[in-house]
């Protein structure tokens, strides 16, 4: 199954409840079997992050020094050596491009139904390509680009690390020209589920023949 597919899982797990008596007392707490449903979110205008849309990863540092005079004379290499380590990115995805390869919820039914919202994120830059990541409630990354990924001047591009590149605004994976790839899908399909399906399907198919 690709990441991008859809699919709809359900589990049970144990989670430990505190009753108010025995939490007062310092007592033990009771193992409750619960009810897990996993599903993915078909894609709609509606979602702040679609599939497609191409997001760069925080640089797995909390930045600001809350006004410390640092803040004020020093370099930003010099900064880093200050900042506290943010472990929501793992080392190989600091300052990284990846793509969202799909919505889902988790519901589960505990004394009331709580749905945890996330998105599944392909990596496109970095030492680890097409590694699949699911990130939930924290996002650690921000929105660079919306799919199709159409510039002012009808251009489509994203400027990205390599092994993407621009060239007289037109976009390269490699040397897959994936602006003529986009203009393709789109005259043929719109822009749909399906389109955004296959720019995913077809960077990971070029990325894995160029390993």
């Amino acid at each position: 199954m690709e990441p991008w597919d859809h699919e709809k899982q359900t589990s049970k797990y144990y989670r430990r409840q505190f009753g108010f008596y025995n939490a007062q007392r310092g007592g033990h707490s009771k193992p409750i079997l619960t009810r897990r449903i996993y599903e993915t979110i078909a894609d709609k205008p509606a979602l702040s992050k679609r599939k497609g849309d191409i997001v760069k990863m925080e640089s797995g540092y909390y930045e600001n020094l809350s006004g410390d005079w640092r803040d004020w004379f020093l370099a930003k290499s010099e900064k880093k050596k200050h900042w506290r380590r943010n472990k929501g990115v793992s080392l190989h995805a600091m300052d990284q491009y990846a793509v969202v390869a799909n919505r889902y919820k988790c519901i589960k039914y505990k004394h009331a139904t709580y749905s945890d919202y996330g998105s599944t994120i392909m990596f496109l830059t970095g030492n680890k390509p097409c590694h699949i990541r699911k990130y939930y409630i924290a996002y650690p990354f921000k929105v660079l680009s919306k799919f199709p990924h159409i510039r002012k001047n009808g251009s489509i591009y994203v400027r990205m690390k390599k092994p993407f590149r621009v060239v007289d605004k037109t976009w390269f994976i490699f040397d897959f020209n994936l602006s003529d790839y986009i203009n393709n899908l789109l005259e043929k399909y719109e822009d749909c589920e399906l389109t955004r399906d296959m720019f995913l399907s077809k960077i990971k198919e070029v990325w894995e023949y160029n390993i």
